[in-house]
């Protein structure tokens, strides 16, 4: 089979070649709201961690500079801790995904647990009567030399999505071109009759919610965009990286 994934790495191959993965090209869009979030986890650090005494008696943070190092990882640190803690809630909900498949056919059934938003994904699975085919479905696309893995397929009110499990903070707009890239990929790969996608949120302190999309043509235009835009800046990287040796040589040489 010429497509292979590495699941230790988690990297995409085809004829050997490492493919892009989709999470990777919609890295180029930004995110504002993200830069903000950075600017004040800076702002947090320094005003939890100053020299209080100091303030009281003259108004003043005394900031010194392994402190203000701390400040400008801070939102590193916070993002890694949450990354962590939605890795443990997207395993639980493969693992009851795939237990369903495997012990149910597919089809919801209640699951006892201590954990929040895995017992919100169960309610609302059993309630939807949600009939899971696919968990952690690994797919290509040979024309884009794309890859992913979307969370799951099913089956709600005998129609096919797509979904996509997020427990970040907030649910941003690429969520459902990451989704629709997702179904177009696997229409590409021989399945059929998908009726739209889904992102399920689910919040550490929160509610579940869902959100469904079915605008796929705006959404794949988003992706080819950024795929666009994000092999023309590896190409332009690569032809800046040649100049620095090229100009790195000639110094050596002419020393």
């Amino acid at each position: 089979m010429k497509f292979r994934f590495d699941s230790k790495t988690h990297t995409y191959y085809y004829d050997g070649a490492k493919m892009t993965g989709v999470t990777t090209v919609l890295g180029v869009i930004a995110k504002p709201m993200l830069i903000q979030w950075a600017a004040n986890m800076a702002v947090d650090y320094i005003l939890k961690y100053a020299n209080m005494e100091a303030v009281e008696l003259t108004g003043n943070f005394i900031v010194t500079p392994p402190m203000a190092e701390q400040a400008r990882t801070a939102h590193t640190r916070q993002r890694d801790a949450r990354a962590v803690a939605g890795t443990s809630t997207h395993n639980l909900v493969e693992c009851y995904v795939k237990s369903t498949i495997e012990w149910n056919v597919g089809v919801a059934q209640p699951h006892e647990t201590d954990n929040h938003q895995l017992r919100q994904f169960v309610e609302w699975a059993v309630a939807n009567e949600v009939t899971f085919l696919e968990s952690e479905k690994v797919m290509y696309h040979p024309d884009w030399f794309v890859g992913g893995t979307c969370d799951l397929v099913f089956l709600l009110g005998g129609k096919k999505y797509v979904g996509d499990v997020k427990t970040s903070k907030a649910v941003y707009y690429e969520a459902h071109v990451q989704s629709s890239t997702y179904q177009e990929m696997l229409k590409a790969m021989g399945e059929t009759d998908f009726h739209g996608t889904v992102v399920i949120h689910l919040p550490e302190d929160g509610k579940l919610q869902t959100y469904y999309n079915f605008d796929q043509e705006t959404n794949l235009s988003v992706f080819l965009a950024a795929l666009t835009i994000y092999r023309a800046k590896a190409m332009y990287g690569t032809m800046e990286s040649n100049e620095k040796k090229e100009r790195k040589q000639k110094k050596l040489t002419t020393n």
